[in-house]
């Protein structure tokens, strides 16, 4: 991150780091704000794929139990 701010010239408070398995991508904000509103969209966006797998697989597992009728 350190090399990041200096070639970009910026300040600790503008940069937003996020990493993958393959590699780690900066975000570089004109201000601590920005920062603060893609941490609050990401975070977001993070909640609702959980929320839509967890929903997910809820529908399978009770696809998979059947009632019988007799």
């Amino acid at each position: 991150m350190q090399s990041v701010q200096k070639m970009f010239k910026c300040h600790p408070d503008e940069v937003m780091s996020i990493r993958t398995t393959n590699r780690e991508y900066f975000l570089i904000g004109h201000d601590r704000e920005k920062i603060k509103d893609w941490v609050s969209f990401m975070s977001s966006f993070r909640q609702d794929i959980k929320a839509t797998q967890q929903n997910t697989e809820e529908e399978l597992s009770l696809g998979n139990k059947r009632t019988l009728f007799y």
